[in-house]
């Protein structure tokens, strides 16, 4: 049976005795040790406050290798709606509710954020309202039950996202381009704006 670390379920249960989140989430992150039978998982509440786009929060989430030999695939769960997306290698395709999609370009990652540490790194970008609860679970590829470190972060930014996508409505060639490489939730609206 696969056991699952909670890393930054503190946050969740905070939050939930506070009543409603107080504070707006930027980033959270922690190293785990994992391998291909015991899996990290780590949530976090989308803030109620702030920017969106069209009333969405942007976020990215990367699962990096903080070893040698680990290669994490990365899988998150949006608790409201069950929607699942998961990636394994970040310049490649990812899952969405278990259909293949095309993946990001590097630009698009380092226009958000910045691009994962290497190239066995697993990267998402998930779209979803203020207040939803979002999952991020990272599991070895193959180490069998040997545990490996990985780091894995979410990161809200709705703020590039915006800026991304006004920089689409504005028909700026390569944003445009950009935005329509954009997955989820946010890819649709970019497309909606590029007239696709």
């Amino acid at each position: 049976m696969t056991k699952k670390y909670a890393y930054g379920a503190f946050l969740a249960a905070a939050l939930a005795v506070g009543g409603q989140a107080h504070g707006q989430l930027k980033n959270i992150s922690a190293t785990v040790l994992q391998s291909q039978t015991e899996a990290a998982t780590s949530c976090t509440i989308l803030a109620t406050e702030g920017p969106t786009w069209r009333g969405l929060k942007g976020v990215v989430v990367l699962a990096e290798a903080a070893d040698a030999w680990s290669d994490p695939a990365l899988s998150i769960r949006l608790l409201e709606n069950n929607e699942v997306m998961s990636n394994d290698t970040w310049t490649g395709n990812y899952y969405e509710n278990g259909q293949v999609k095309a993946g990001l370009s590097p630009a698009i990652f380092s226009n958000l954020l910045r691009t994962p540490a290497g190239p066995r790194d697993a990267a998402l970008l998930v779209s979803a309202p203020p207040g939803w609860r979002i999952c991020a679970t990272s599991q070895e590829v193959s180490s069998g039950t040997v545990l490996r470190r990985a780091s894995v972060s979410i990161t809200d930014v709705t703020v590039g996202v915006i800026a991304l996508m006004g920089a689409a409505k504005n028909h700026s060639v390569s944003a445009l381009k950009a935005s329509r490489e954009v997955n989820g939730q946010i890819g649709a609206l970019a497309r909606e704006l590029a007239g696709d």
